[in-house]
């Protein structure tokens, strides 16, 4: 009886876990693009 609770607690962790990390890279990258345009529009100001 309880081999199946603690599989089943595994794998909703597991999923927890690769959601989260899918987020996180989801966030890094919309976190880079906005620097780098950020930096665009910098440059073109200082006219570099």
């Amino acid at each position: 009886m309880r081999q199946p609770i603690l599989k089943k607690l595994l794998e909703a962790r597991k999923k927890l876990l690769t959601k989260t990390t899918a987020y996180d890279n989801l966030i890094w990258l919309s976190l880079e693009t906005a620097t780098k345009k950020n930096k665009k529009v910098v440059d073109k100001h200082l006219g570099i």
